[in-house]
């Protein structure tokens, strides 16, 4: 039995320059049994932070990979609902932040097996293993 390549779309782009400790998008629609990928950043010459809260309605975000640098942090989460629902995407940090930015990324045709899609998110220990299986 073939496996239909996954189907990647941007559900959302945000990005904002105030600087707050909360960010709010505008209302989304999240399909059940999807997958949907959230990769946060934000930029802060003192102190980058990664994310303290992700609040999506109906939507619990599970943290994949966080990468940080001098000035940037940068998280990736993942996420499947189990039912259809509509709701505003809020990020939150402990200390205000002078950019944040994010892109919510809808996966069809991904496994969606696992803890909230654990099974679709695979990860390779070195960079020897890329293309493996």
């Amino acid at each position: 039995m073939a496996i239909a390549p996954a189907d990647v779309t941007v559900l959302e782009t945000y990005s904002e320059t105030a600087n707050q400790t909360v960010y709010e998008g505008v209302e989304k629609t999240f399909a059940a049994d999807t997958l949907y990928v959230l990769m946060v950043g934000s930029v802060d010459l003192t102190t980058s932070a990664k994310p303290t809260g992700i609040v999506t309605t109906g939507i619990t975000w599970v943290e994949e990979e966080s990468i940080v640098s001098s000035d940037t942090h940068q998280t990736a989460y993942r996420a499947v609902p189990t039912a259809n629902t509509s709701s505003t995407t809020e990020v939150t940090f402990d200390s205000a932040q002078e950019n944040c930015y994010w892109n919510i990324y809808k996966v069809v045709n991904a496994d969606t097996t696992g803890v909230n899609g654990a099974n679709a998110v695979v990860q390779a220990e070195s960079a020897s293993d890329i293309g493996t299986s």
